[in-house]
């Protein structure tokens, strides 16, 4: 029988996608992480599965430059900048490939705010792939949808996180020149079976059903992010990241997928041939750029990601920036530490009502605030100490 990997799986679904037989199916564990599990009335154990997991072949896809150029950038169209949680460079990228008669595939919330891959082929579609998510996508049939799509001739973009991207490449097994990837530098994944329960607690709360979120608002400014969250008898929930128990379970690393404390894809360059992040302290190697906007942050990792960018420069203002000033970035090559009592917080997560263990187990703002300035403050030291 197949031996995939137990806690180092990332839950790319490769393996599922590339089952011949249809014999792995992904489904949630105890902590509500996707996870492969195998029908072995179905396997004929032809051990595709084990050949093309990226986690145990650690195949670095179509990334081909050493050293990668880094910008800080935004979209020149103010409506998309806003639209971002960064500066929108994303928007440009998806919206060349569109123009191209391509499609788009990335993270959107679908009715019930559960996170999905979906293809969009237009750019009315793409708005939903705009704004962070924080919660690990389900990849589904997207890696073959985007196979068949390259397959008919056109160009792909396919969006997500590092360790989905080498999924995708690893699943494919061959390299497409009409595929291009974008990943993202990304703190860890979060349990989705615990956006869920906080989401039923919201919709407990306020007596209603939720109709929209947004998981890092730019309505104050780009660097003091709100949560929104909207109900459908027209009440609204707006307040600072630390008021929520949800966000400062992520940001503590608490929540996390048990692989995203020692990920394999943190190290350059990236699998996807551009990176994207926000542009955090920019203000300390570039003083006079606006940012109460927002900034992107973009690596370009390969020939393929140089083309696309080139491609796109009459949308995004760009300014060169110093790849040893960013390698300090928070989440750029270091993996979100195992925080204590871990084990002790999913095995107490169905307990008691969620109100209950929120008030526990997720204490807000205060515990974050100190948080995020010790963090702020070793990063500034950092790329001061760059300078």
């Amino acid at each position: 029988m197949a031996k995939l990997p137990d806690k180092d799986c990332t839950g790319c679904e490769a393996c599922a996608s590339v089952c011949p037989e249809g014999a792995i199916t992904p489904r949630p564990d105890h902590e509500g992480f996707l996870r492969p599990v195998i029908d072995e009335g179905i396997c004929t154990e032809c051990g595709l599965c084990v050949e093309r997991c990226p986690v145990l072949d650690e195949k670095r896809g179509s990334t081909d430059v050493e050293n990668p150029k880094v910008y800080a950038a935004w979209h020149n169209d103010p409506k998309i900048r806003g639209a971002s949680t960064s500066g929108g460079a994303f928007s440009a990228f998806a919206l060349e490939i569109l123009g191209r008669g391509g499609v788009v595939f990335g993270a959107a919330f679908d009715e019930e705010f559960r996170v999905c891959h979906r293809e969009v082929t237009d750019e009315d579609g793409l708005a939903s792939l705009r704004g962070s998510k924080y919660i690990q996508s389900h990849v589904g049939n997207t890696f073959k949808q985007a196979k068949h799509r390259l397959e008919q001739g056109k160009d792909v973009l396919f969006s997500g996180t590092s360790c989905q991207i080498a999924g995708l490449q690893a699943y494919l097994g061959t390299q497409y020149e009409r595929l291009f990837t974008v990943d993202l530098i990304c703190h860890g994944t979060p349990s989705p079976e615990l956006w869920r329960l906080y989401l039923d607690a919201m919709e407990r709360k306020y007596r209603s059903k939720v109709v929209g979120v947004s998981l890092r608002d730019k309505r104050i400014r780009w660097q003091t992010p709100t949560m929104v969250i909207s109900f459908a008898n027209g009440s609204e929930w707006a307040a600072p990241l630390t008021d929520s128990p949800f966000q400062v379970g992520f940001w503590n690393g608490l929540t996390l997928r048990p692989s995203c404390y020692a990920c394999r894809f943190k190290r350059l360059p990236y699998p996807a041939d551009i990176t994207l992040g926000d542009f955090w302290a920019v203000e300390l190697i570039h003083p006079k750029l606006e940012r109460d906007a927002g900034i992107s942050l973009v690596f370009v990792n390969s020939e393929k990601g140089k083309k696309l960018f080139e491609a796109v420069s009459g949308s995004l203002f760009t300014k060169e920036s110093d790849l040893e000033f960013v390698k300090d970035h928070s989440h750029l090559l270091h993996s979100a530490s195992v925080p204590p009592g871990r084990e002790d917080f999913f095995a107490g997560l169905r307990e008691m009502p969620f109100e209950e263990f929120a008030r526990r187990k997720l204490k807000t703002r205060g515990a974050l605030l100190r948080l995020a300035a010790k963090v702020r403050r070793s990063l500034l030291c950092c790329m001061k100490s760059l300078r």
